[in-house]
């Protein structure tokens, strides 16, 4: 039997220092998540994961699951969010 293969979704992504990470362990991120739409550029620049502009609290996360494939184990991770702070 083959192993599955594992595969994660990085919330509260930013610019995706924890998926490059994962990355770099052999881990398959296959999309980041936040809010901020100025970490797209960077965070798909610098990864090779799909990034998703949402806030978390409205997004529907039945079209997450599909991210996954059916032939994975799904590990969900994430940092505490930065604040961003108006000058």
């Amino acid at each position: 039997m083959a192993e599955k293969k594992i595969r994660a979704i990085d919330l509260f992504c930013g610019v995706g220092g924890l998926t490059k990470g994962l990355e770099n362990a052999g881990i398959e991120v296959v999309a980041g998540l936040d809010n901020d739409k100025d970490c797209k550029y960077s965070y798909e620049k610098n990864n090779n994961a799909k990034y998703i502009e949402a806030d978390i609290t409205k997004y529907d996360f039945d079209d997450m699951g599909k991210l996954f494939g059916d032939d994975a184990v799904r590990v969900m991770v994430g940092c505490a969010p930065c604040q961003r702070r108006s000058l």
